[in-house]
């Protein structure tokens, strides 16, 4: 699909006027820093301490989400150097990142769009982006939070650089009942997801994360073990439970989900089974069993 989109003359016109706007955002210079650090072999946490102190309010926002429930400490991280030893230089660069996207797009958009419900919406899809694959013991260094955080920017640059063009696809979707990503494929000539992973790109956001944006409509992992169909699936359930805002005016059926096709064969083999020992992987029941993980998800999701 992705080859498809970008040997399309529509697609390579939006890239183009893309390329041209000259205010589009840039990730901070301390997000920049942190990255090309934390691919160095030799550097050590001491350094990548000393680069996000040099900007407190990211230091603090870090903290702040590293005490958060779904880390799961059972001590209060009261310094960014025990975040740094405690969580790993993986998990830092995933949060500095994450929490940089937040700071370039927190301020920005008008009274049309409540921005407050879009990030809820991004955050509490994160929170379960980091369960899902905590249940189902899968590791990413933090890359699922960042990319359950980030999934949705394509809709924030779509909303401020392309207005008109992304209104009329949400009215579109509004209109006919329609997924917001098949109206903007139909109206502007991609989605929100591919023009979020071009912009991850554009940032310089490792590859993993650059796919799993660009793909979280449409999981490519064939076994359900990649960060796509974690935020896929993780991205419906807020969804479909109301946490925040998405501006997709369609919830999904989570059983069409690729992310719950997908990561459905995990669970006859996991610990999510029901009585008598028979696999129960029903929709309904899932997200029953997920309320206490949900309801956090939200909480988390809502706090300023």
């Amino acid at each position: 699909m992705n080859q498809a989109l970008e040997t399309d003359p529509r697609v390579a016109s939006i890239v183009k006027r893309l390329e041209g706007i000259k205010s589009l955002p840039t990730l901070p210079s301390v997000a920049l820093e942190v990255m090309a650090l934390a691919r160095n072999p030799k550097t050590n946490m001491k350094q990548i301490e000393e680069v996000v102190l040099s900007d407190p309010a990211l230091a603090t926002k870090i903290l702040k989400v590293a005490n958060s429930p779904f880390y799961g400490m059972r001590q209060e991280i009261s310094s960014l150097r025990l975040a740094c030893v405690v969580l790993g230089m993986s998990q830092i660069r995933s949060l500095v990142i994450g929490v940089s996207v937040l700071k370039i797009f927190g301020g920005k958009a008008d009274k049309r769009m409540n921005l407050k419900a879009f990030w809820e919406h991004c955050a509490g899809t994160a929170v379960l982006c980091k369960m899902l694959a905590r249940k189902f013991g899968l590791n990413f260094g933090g890359e699922e939070y960042v990319v359950g955080l980030t999934h949705d920017i394509g809709k924030l640059t779509l909303y401020q650089y392309m207005h008109d063009e992304f209104s009329n696809a949400l009215a579109e979707a509004i209109e006919k009942n329609k997924a917001l990503e098949a109206a903007e494929r139909r109206v502007i000539g991609a989605d929100h997801a591919f023009v979020g992973g071009w912009l991850a790109k554009k940032w310089g956001l490792p590859q993993s994360l650059v796919e799993a944006i660009r793909n979280h409509h449409a999981p490519v992992d064939a076994v359900g073990a990649g960060i796509s169909t974690i935020v896929n699936l993780a991205d419906g359930m807020a969804r479909v439970r109301g946490i925040g805002d998405s501006m997709n005016p369609v919830a999904p059926d989570i059983a069409s989900l690729k992310g719950w096709r997908a990561l459905s064969g995990r669970m006859r083999t996991a610990q999510l089974r029901g009585q008598g020992g028979e696999p129960n992987v029903d929709p309904e029941s899932f997200l029953k069993q997920l309320s206490p993980e949900i309801a956090s998800a939200r909480n988390f999701a809502q706090v300023p």
